[in-house]
């Protein structure tokens, strides 16, 4: 009974889409297509002040359908599209993030991680979304061994960490990961881990009239 509506999806397009409004100058390397889709996405991220960089592969640009009842109860299809490559680094660089859906290979993208952090870039990784297979703590240990800051939710960090409860998972990522983490929480907000402590510092949401809540915890 209403009309379909389109937004820019991913939390890759929604961090730089955020970040440039807030007055952050952001390069987005991405696989976006010259289709309607992408014409769309590039438009809206350009006119944000972001600046879009696309990949030699890009055909047609990751696609999220999702249809919601009046009780935002959602059925989703998903079209990856290519994964990116990851940029060298760039002389004015000062951070750098990893996110999306599917993420580069997790060797490759720590030697890049790597090579970032050795130039003084801050890095950082959203490690989801979970769409197939969980990767564990000891899977991601390469990237986390020159990571800055590991951006997740509640549900991914159980995931990860095989916990059953925020705490303990806090616990079990301390014993393999040291550096800054931010828990996002959607309407409540985002918890701040800070450097080697598992005692969160929290950072309450703010309140808006919700228009689509598709990607809500990302920004």
């Amino acid at each position: 009974k209403t009309a379909p509506i389109i937004t820019v999806g991913g939390n890759g397009a929604n961090a730089a889409y955020v970040a440039a409004r807030c007055g952050a100058e952001v390069k987005l390397h991405s696989n976006i297509g010259d289709d309607a889709f992408g014409t769309i996405a590039r438009s809206w991220l350009e006119e944000a002040g972001c600046e879009v960089a696309v990949g030699p592969r890009a055909l047609r640009t990751a696609t999220n359908v999702t249809i919601a009842n009046a009780n935002l109860q959602r059925a989703t299809y998903f079209y990856p599209g290519a994964t990116p490559r990851l940029p060298s680094p760039s002389a004015n660089a000062t951070s750098v993030l990893i996110a999306g859906w599917p993420h580069p290979a997790i060797r490759s993208s720590a030697q890049r991680l790597k090579l970032w952090r050795s130039r003084g870039i801050r890095t950082a990784l959203d490690v989801g979304p979970f769409l197939k297979a969980t990767p564990t703590l000891n899977s991601l240990a390469p990237q986390l061994d020159h990571l800055d800051l590991l951006i997740t939710n509640d549900h991914e960090l159980l995931e990860l960490t095989e916990c059953l409860n925020i705490r303990t998972a806090m616990t079990t990522l301390r014993q393999s990961f040291a550096a800054d983490v931010v828990v996002k929480r959607g309407a409540d907000g985002v918890s701040w881990y800070p450097h080697s402590s598992a005692r969160a510092r929290h950072i309450p949401g703010v309140k808006i009239k919700a228009v689509n809540t598709v990607g809500a915890g990302d920004t």
